[in-house]
């Protein structure tokens, strides 16, 4: 005897009705019957006999219930308690696809498989890559890694400018662009870092070597406060594109530009090459890869330019990069199982 075939019988016995069973266990009816038809073989006797269109069960059939019911019961508490734990999936990542890219993206894997663990860690590029030396995240998103090439994959997926930015109701909301001997005078709201300098704060701060004063009145953590302080109409704010996006899309924000403000970020999927991942967690990274696939292209008028009208050469080297990449991950004949990912 089978045990499917004896969950089978008895949730036969309690629909009084087999095809009912077979679609509770998602098989077909001609397997179910066989499945029974086996069943009685092997107990040599009949289970159930027709009742109109139902079945109900013959003696030796409530029978056999009577006495299979608190054997079965026993069996599913064993079951439960020497199962495997549900599976867990913990991701690592940065403030922007922490609130833009994975909520969606986990919504519907946790939908798919509602017994699974999911985790999201909102932390700095430098925590990123603690905890991914450390294997206590199975996948993160990151900017600008510096992973070593030896021990992890790094995956580009995105690149991102960034953007000036300001309330649509501003006084300077008409502005297109403000002129390097204007800088000084337009208040200016940046995020900084709780590690260390900022890359918006380095950028600065070569700009300003370069001669070109910034009024930086406030400094903030994170990228809604800065947007907050922003729709306050505090001064101008400084963001990576996607963290406005919607912003924009909304018509909260307009982009201004500010001269030498040249700086793009590359966004990466980073995992261990070592460490194999889990099943749930390939099949993660395969809903990450086709949901970054759908993401929409950068508009060319947020990529800043230099004064001869050309890409910069660290812009241009971005640019290339994420496009040779994304070539490479976007195609749908490449067979990621020669990597072991698939």
């Amino acid at each position: 005897m089978h045990l499917d075939a004896i969950r089978l019988f008895i949730l036969s016995a309690k629909h009084r009705n087999i095809t009912q069973a077979a679609r509770e266990l998602r098989i077909s009816q001609s397997a179910a019957s066989r499945q029974i038809k086996q069943l009685e073989v092997d107990l040599g006797t009949r289970l159930f006999a027709k009742n109109g269109r139902g079945r109900k069960l013959t003696h030796s059939g409530q029978s056999f219930l009577n006495e299979m019911l608190p054997l079965w019961s026993r069996f599913d508490e064993l079951r439960k308690k020497y199962a495997p734990a549900p599976g867990s999936v913990t991701i690592a990542a940065s403030h922007v696809p922490s609130h833009y890219l994975l909520p969606a993206l986990m919504t519907e894997f946790s939908k798919k498989h509602p017994g699974v663990n999911l985790k999201l860690l909102t932390r700095s590029s430098v925590e990123i890559e603690k905890m991914l030396l450390e294997s206590s995240v199975d996948l993160a998103l990151t900017t600008d890694s510096n992973m070593p090439a030896t021990g992890f994959v790094t995956e580009p997926y995105s690149a991102e400018p960034l953007t000036a930015f300001i309330a649509a109701d501003h006084s300077l909301a008409q502005t297109k662009l403000v002129r390097a001997s204007e800088m000084d005078t337009v208040p200016l709201i940046i995020k900084s870092s709780r590690n260390g300098e900022s890359k918006v704060e380095a950028q600065l701060g070569k700009m300003e070597k370069a001669g070109i004063k910034f009024k930086t009145v406030i400094r903030c953590e994170t990228p809604d406060v800065v947007k907050e302080f922003v729709r306050q109409k505090a001064g101008v704010g400084c963001l990576y594109y996607n963290s406005i996006r919607r912003g924009i899309d909304r018509g909260e924000f307009k982009t201004i530009q500010f001269p030498g403000l040249d700086v793009v970020a590359l966004n990466y999927i980073v995992y261990s090459r070592e460490r194999p991942l889990s099943s749930l967690a390939r099949e993660f990274l395969s809903s990450l890869r086709a949901s970054v696939a759908n993401l929409g292209p950068i508009k060319p008028a947020l990529v800043r330019q230099s004064s001869k009208g050309s890409f910069s050469g660290r812009t241009h080297d971005y640019l290339h990069r994420l496009r040779f990449f994304t070539s490479i991950i976007s195609l749908t004949a490449f067979d990621w199982s020669t990597l072991g990912l698939a």
